[in-house]
């Protein structure tokens, strides 16, 4: 008897292979920045809002992708959920926890579109169906899809649930404006009664005096927490001439050049210190993929409690 070969391409299975061991369902959402890989599973699957999801879960679901993988892309995929529950699992899938439209977490580097139509949709809503991948026979879902795919083209069969990959300019998928909609969701579910609050900016003034920069921290961060009593200290360095810097990037941006963002932050109190790059404190290391600069950012942002601990005695 001939060997049988799989007519599933080489790249769609190693597609496959990354999403599986990847998959870490239900993992909880890491704290900040990590050296392995997240859940491409728990990074996927929120309803877009043309069909009734939130933009504040899509932006947590793209955010996490995006931090989690080296090359982590959030793609978005509109297809029919009952034409998917028909070919691949009749009358056992219900199809009314699956959107019509969704978002999925791939390897951006690895995996092509029809990889991620063809395999990676349905494989992730197997998931759901199960409960997890560890109920989900892998070896037969290889198989079952080479023989559902054989057979796409002829007149007997479409692609199980038509999916598409939706493009960028469809519903405005950039980073950036899915965060802008995801703040504005919020401030919009924000209590009505008082609510008091400090924020404090540290950092350096690089792109600060860019309109564009601090317009978009006034709007996406200061009045988007909707506080009734604010606050704002900024923390930095203004106008200070270092010889040592004259070279740097870090170089401090004059009053005058600076002038135009403060007035947009109105910031209640400046704080205008440098703080030098040095070695690791006491129980405190760099990440080893970071330079040593991020002492001093840890350093202003101990300045910056300091001040919101003033506010709240």
């Amino acid at each position: 008897m001939p060997e049988y070969r799989l007519s599933i391409p080489y790249d769609d299975m190693n597609c496959v292979n990354w999403f599986i061991s990847r998959c870490k369902w239900n993992a909880p959402d890491p704290e900040g920045i990590t050296d392995t890989d997240d859940s491409a599973c728990a990074s996927s699957g929120a309803a877009l809002p043309a069909v009734g999801g939130t933009w504040d879960k899509v932006f947590r679901e793209m955010k996490r992708c995006a931090m989690g993988f080296n090359g982590g892309r959030y793609t978005q995929i509109a297809w029919d959920p009952a034409h998917f529950a028909n070919h691949w699992a009749p009358n056992q899938i219900k199809i009314s926890r699956i959107p019509s439209m969704f978002g999925l977490c791939v390897a951006g580097g690895r995996c092509n579109e029809r990889a991620v139509r063809r395999l990676l949709a349905p494989l992730f809503w197997l998931y759901h169906h199960l409960r997890g991948p560890d109920n989900l026979n892998h070896e037969q879902f290889v198989w079952q899809a080479d023989q559902v795919y054989r057979a796409v083209g002829s007149d007997e069969i479409e692609e199980p649930g038509r999916p598409r990959v939706l493009e960028s300019d469809t519903w405005g998928n950039s980073f950036a404006d899915v965060y802008q909609r995801a703040m504005q969701e919020r401030t919009a579910k924000a209590p009505s009664s008082p609510v008091s609050g400090v924020v404090c900016i540290a950092g350096f003034m690089r792109s600060f005096i860019n309109e564009t920069i601090h317009t978009s921290i006034r709007h996406n961060v200061i009045d988007s927490l909707n506080f009734t009593d604010r606050k704002v200290v900024l923390l930095t360095q203004i106008g200070s001439k270092d010889p040592s810097l004259s070279c740097s990037k870090n170089q401090p941006p004059s009053w005058k050049s600076s002038a135009r963002g403060l007035a947009v932050l109105r910031p209640d109190v400046i704080v205008n210190i440098d703080f030098p790059i040095e070695g690791h404190p006491p129980d405190r290391k760099c990440h080893e993929h970071y330079p040593l600069s991020c002492n001093a950012q840890w350093r202003r942002l101990e300045q910056c409690m300091k001040y919101v601990y003033q506010y709240e005695a």
